[in-house]
């Protein structure tokens, strides 16, 4: 079971991140090593029109994993092809946009670990 239920209205892929080491050579030649297998990837997660409930569920599970400190795991389709993923914040941000008095719009990076 995923630690984040709260489904998101809207996933991006927004970076697929391949890790390569590449020696260079005194003669010029090159040698590249892959860092991992398959690539890391990163995503805009957005939520609309939570209302007052939902949004402290998110703002306290954004709390409770400091942020980008900890990872936890996510379990939807559009995320690594929706198998469960452990990800976390990429960013300290938590971005709140409040739409009217009873609605607000929130988005978050996470990438995958």
């Amino acid at each position: 079971m995923a630690d984040l239920t709260l489904v998101p209205s809207r996933v991006t892929t927004i970076n697929v991140e391949y890790k390569t080491k590449i020696v260079e050579f005194e003669n010029g030649a090159e040698q590249r090593f892959a860092l991992r297998a398959s690539p890391l990837e990163s995503y805009r997660l957005e939520w609309n029109l939570l209302n007052s409930t939902e949004l402290a569920t998110l703002t306290t599970f954004f709390k409770t994993y400091l942020g980008p400190l900890k990872t936890w795991t996510i379990d939807d389709d559009r995320v690594n092809g929706g198998a469960l993923t452990t990800v976390r914040f990429a960013t300290d941000k938590l971005t709140i946009e409040k739409v009217n008095a009873y609605f607000s719009n929130v988005s978050a990076e996470v990438r995958m670990c």
